[in-house]
């Protein structure tokens, strides 16, 4: 009990644990051979996954036999087990008709049998099978120490069972994360290329619009223009200016163009006027008198739209 107990306390694998369980077991209760089937629950059946034998023992008949069956509940020493959860010994298997691998066992000169279950909360997890050659009566005692071990193995398992879900759920969780992410990025690239087509769409309908109504103005008798409301300075001025006006555009680009050709009887309310409506960013219209390259009046009436930066 203690040599097991040693061993799970230090063990995190259940595929290292159970080959050290087989040969504690072997050394210290004189046992030559050791098996562990372990309950595939999806099948109901008992399947072989670990043997351990002492090294002067050969039984590869015996060992090859157990790795191609499976055992169900009822079926020979295993089934046996499997059925009732209890442990059972046999003295020797030779006279143990229920014991349906005895043929075998004979050729191999195996004769005393023992097995015990794994069992955590009444569910039968696996079961322990040990073999020896000469034959031995009922050891009550041994038996009583095996099912104590059984139980110190049955959480063990069980703990890693819980251990291996749980790990299984996290990567389950992890793939998840990192699936939808991928989604999410690949969407995101989607609607990125989409806007930056839909911008680009817009981009030409504005600019189409804008030639068109750059067209329309130029047409009729008003000036399109644009200025820097700090500085006064025209960005732009419609060609119009040049046959209402008579100045060239070139001129029209220099600074206080605008305010020196206001008329002096006009200039100084104009400006302070569009002053106080450009710093409250408010929208105005306003008439003022300009004086022509020819010295002419031309009455202005102007209609602004500020715009903030």
């Amino acid at each position: 009990v203690h040599a097991a107990t040693r061993i799970l306390a230090e063990s995190t694998l259940l595929s290292e644990t159970i080959p050290k369980i087989l040969q504690a077991i072997c050394d210290n209760l004189d046992w030559e051979f050791g098996e562990f089937w372990i309950m595939e629950s999806n099948a109901n059946v008992l399947r072989l996954v670990e043997i351990w034998h002492k090294p002067s023992v050969n039984v590869p008949e015996f060992d090859a036999m157990n790795r191609q069956i499976d055992i169900s509940s009822g079926i020979g020493l295993l089934g046996r087990i499997f059925a009732n959860k209890k442990p059972i010994w046999i003295a020797d298997v030779v006279c143990d008709t229920s014991f349906h691998r005895a043929q075998i066992a004979v050729q191999e000169d195996l004769h005393g049998a023992l097995g015990f279950p794994i069992i955590v909360e009444n569910e039968i997890l696996g079961v322990f099978v040990f073999l020896r050659h000469k034959t031995q009566p009922t050891d009550d005692n041994q038996l009583m120490i095996l099912d104590s071990v059984g139980g110190h193995i049955g959480q063990f398992i069980k703990r890693k069972q819980a251990e291996t879900a749980l790990h299984q759920a996290h990567n389950e969780l992890d793939y998840q994360s990192k699936e939808r992410t991928d989604t999410l990025a690949q969407v995101n690239e989607v609607l990125k290329n989409k806007i930056i087509e839909h911008n680009i769409i817009v981009d030409e309908v504005l600019q189409e619009n804008q030639g068109q109504f750059t067209q329309l103005a130029e047409k009729v008798r008003l000036i399109p223009w644009e200025a820097d409301v700090r500085t006064w300075k025209f960005t732009y001025i419609g060609p119009q200016a040049v046959e209402i006006l008579g100045y060239p555009l070139k001129d029209w680009y220099t600074v206080n163009f605008r305010i020196e050709h206001i008329h002096p009887e006009d200039r100084e309310q104009t400006v302070k006027y569009c002053e106080t409506c450009n710093e409250h960013s408010e929208n105005y219209e306003t008439e003022y008198r300009m004086l022509s390259a020819d010295g002419q009046i031309v009455w202005i009436h102007d209609m602004v739209n500020v715009i903030q930066d």
